[in-house]
């Protein structure tokens, strides 16, 4: 390799469809202006599929929205795809009175002609006129390469090779581009994708049999498996010998900042290697899941067969014959069956042996510390007061895996606690501790927490409300609409009154099965009060009257006594109890409910609790950015608090990345903003997009 090969920059193109065409106006400005900062001299922006198809596939903007937000480049050109057909000529003089720079028409094999209006007007206007053959490999070498003069005398300034679904080998590159290279005498450009994860390899070998114009994306964002990356392919360059005119630190810096966020954890989908495999486009995975799942047979399957007939241009039809061969064959959905495994000596691996509280909590936080760095999670430690504050310290063996948490719990005994902190502190990345003062104690457990911990993060929360919310979540899934639902709950006790609160909230028709007493009078007068007299519970002494006609049965306790068997057998059929006490029913009253046919429940805090420690988590970053000061000479405000008249309200004061308006000095937003603070705000605007682009965060 000795010629200086140019990198097309097709992230906010190509890396559209990784995103499903959600690029806004504002990251393709920061996106383009970053990748401009680095050296990139060539930027290809806009919806996936070229001109004109924001205009019938949805995207976050149209074609004039990302032309404009491109116009902020000063030294990069900047491009869009074109695909006859589906953009119009007239797309292309809209393109060109925005100041665009390049085009790339893009043809499949059978339409190479369709290419000549569209260079030719490109030609006219100025614009540096690309031709992508798309799906190349469906040709051999030699008519792609006929194909190519043709789009020479078309007009065409450069010819792309395009392995659309990542199928060639380093050797098919070699046969490729040199075969172009023998028959025209315009440069050679080439478009991989990296289904086979030979994208990069794909790329140097194209570089080194002539080609100079190499299409990459930060991370390799794309279509289907992906695009070469840029990053390693600039990388790789600089090891070959040769610069790209890019600089590796900056490209590898705005990469990681601006797309790794927009990256799931797992990229390497089976579908993509079948197609990857085969030379199948990802465009008809659509329609190949479809036909797959009404055949019941294996997608990777469909695709490897379908591609073995034609890779171009598959019909439905031809996918639902395979798919019907597929079945008749009868191959399974699956290549593995779970019943084909040899797992009769297969070792269990829970944690309900019976160990010390040290050891299991040791374990507990060890497993919940494993799982969490292997999905991309926090691990969370919860503890929580006792109701009991005699009781022994209890580890749970359950984890709650979800939200982006694996959370673990223990209840420590008050003796215990310094241990139990000792133990989690800076093995689990958040400890979640009870701020609620329960009976018998001198204050709440999160003080104590708080003020030993070293190292984790420490946040607080009421464990009683987190209980109740779960009771409620529970019966509004389970019965849907409120509306007049019977509801009985046993008790007087405060976590009951405060669910009968929600629950008449919700509308709710709530009966309290206890006596009338003066606590559950004054508890009716105030739920009066805070539903403003639009709902009331009604008290019902008599359990068996209060129950007959109850969808739900609730009950936080006492344990064993709470519901009993009188109860459950004058519940009407279909009813649901919620043993919301854990423990609230006798062991008669639970056989009873079995018998009938009655579904006894307990709460099941886990989707509760992970939404808690989501809020208390992201209210505490959110204050950790809030406040007033002043950046770009302006004074900014964020997080809750109000602004002076004319302030730019920003998300953070000390990480902006947003700046949502101006504020009027009473709390809100201007709806529009006065003339007088609009060049603030653009100012600050401004500023905030040079700081994303230079890895700067905090206001000054």
């Amino acid at each position: 390799m000795t010629e200086r090969p140019n990198v097309l920059e097709c992230t906010l193109r190509d890396g559209s469809y990784a995103v499903d065409f959600q690029f806004t106006p504002r990251d393709t400005a920061l996106v383009a202006l970053a990748l401009e900062s680095t050296g990139v001299h060539m930027i290809e922006i806009g919806h996936g599929l070229g001109l004109n198809a924001s205009a019938h596939r949805k995207a976050a903007a149209q074609d004039a929205e990302y032309m404009e937000a491109a116009n902020a480049l000063t030294t990069a050109s900047w491009g869009m795809f074109c695909i006859p057909g589906i953009a119009r000529l007239e797309d292309l003089n809209l393109a060109a009175s925005f100041g665009m720079g390049f085009v790339r028409i893009g043809v499949n094999v059978s339409d190479v002609a369709m290419a000549a209006p569209y260079l030719e007007r490109a030609r006219e206007l100025g614009l540096f006129a690309c031709a992508n053959i798309m799906k190349s490999y469906v040709a051999p070498p030699e008519q792609l390469a006929r194909l190519a003069s043709g789009l020479e005398s078309f007009g065409a300034q450069v010819v792309y090779v395009v392995d659309s679904a990542g199928h060639m080998l380093p050797n098919d590159v070699e046969a490729y581009v040199t075969a172009l290279r023998e028959s025209i005498s315009i440069p050679i450009g080439w478009h991989g994708h990296d289904n086979l994860r030979l994208g990069i390899a794909n790329a140097i070998k194209a570089v080194e049999c002539g080609a100079c114009y190499i299409d990459t994306t930060l991370k390799g964002l794309g279509r289907g498996g992906g695009n070469p990356s840029t990053e390693v392919f600039v990388a790789t360059m600089l090891r070959a010998g040769l610069e790209t005119g890019i600089d590796l630190h900056g490209i590898l810096d705005i990469g990681q900042r601006l797309i790794s966020p927009m990256l799931s954890s797992d990229r390497l989908d089976p579908l993509h290697v079948a197609c990857g495999l085969v030379g199948f486009h990802s465009g008809f995975l659509p329609q190949i899941l479809n036909t797959a799942a009404t055949a019941g047979v294996d997608p990777a399957a469909l695709i490897i067969e379908v591609g073995k007939c034609e890779r171009e241009t598959p019909t439905t039809e031809l996918m639902a014959a395979v798919a019907d061969s597929l079945a008749r064959e009868k191959r399974p959905a699956r290549s593995i069956s779970p019943q084909d495994l040899p797992l009769q000596d297969f070792p269990s691996f829970s944690r309900t042996q019976v160990l010390g509280w040290e050891q299991s909590l040791g374990r507990l936080c060890r497993d919940i510390f494993a799982k969490a760095r292997t999905s991309a999670s926090q691990a969370v430690l919860n503890i929580y007061s006792p109701i009991d504050v005699g009781a022994e310290t209890w580890v749970s063996p359950i984890m709650n895996e979800g939200f982006g948490h694996i959370i673990g719990s223990v209840v420590p005994h008050k003796a215990d606690l310094n241990r139990v902190v000792s133990l989690a502190d800076g093995l689990v990345d958040i400890i979640f501790a009870d701020a609620e003062r329960k009976a018998g104690m001198s204050a709440p457990l999160f003080a104590s927490v708080k003020a030993q911990t070293r190292k984790s993060l420490v946040l607080p929360y009421r464990d009683s409300d987190v209980w109740r919310r779960s009771v409620t979540l529970q019966i509004i899934s389970l019965a849907g609409d409120l509306s007049g639902l019977p509801v009985t709950i046993c008790g007087e006790d405060p976590m009951s009154l405060r669910l009968a609160l929600d629950l008449l909230d919700a509308g709710a028709s709530v009966t309290l099965n206890g006596k009338p007493s003066q606590t559950l009078q004054e508890a009716i007068v105030a739920m009066k009060h805070l539903t403003m007299a639009r709902c009331m519970p009604t008290i019902n002494p008599v359990p068996l009257e209060a129950t007959a006609t109850s969808r739900f049965l609730v009950s936080f306790g006492p344990k064993g006594v709470g519901i009993t068997e009188d109860m459950v057998a004058a519940l009407p059929k279909g009813a649901i109890i919620i043993d919301a006490g854990i423990g609230s029913l006798s062991p008669e009253a639970l056989a009873l409910a079995w018998s009938c046919g009655i579904v006894v429940m307990r709460p099941d805090m886990r989707s509760a609790m992970a939404a808690e420690l989501n809020a208390v988590r992201d209210t505490d970053r959110a204050l950790r950015g809030a406040g007033r000061t002043f950046f770009a000479g302006e004074p900014v405000v964020a997080g809750g608090c109000v602004g002076h008249p004319g302030d730019v309200v920003l998300n953070s004061v000390t990480a902006p990345s947003t700046a949502y308006g101006v504020s009027d000095g009473m709390g809100r937003l201007y709806s529009r903003v006065p003339k007088e603070h609009a060049e603030r705000l653009r100012r600050v605007e401004a500023a905030i997009l040079r700081k994303q682009i230079g890895g700067e965060d905090s206001c000054q």
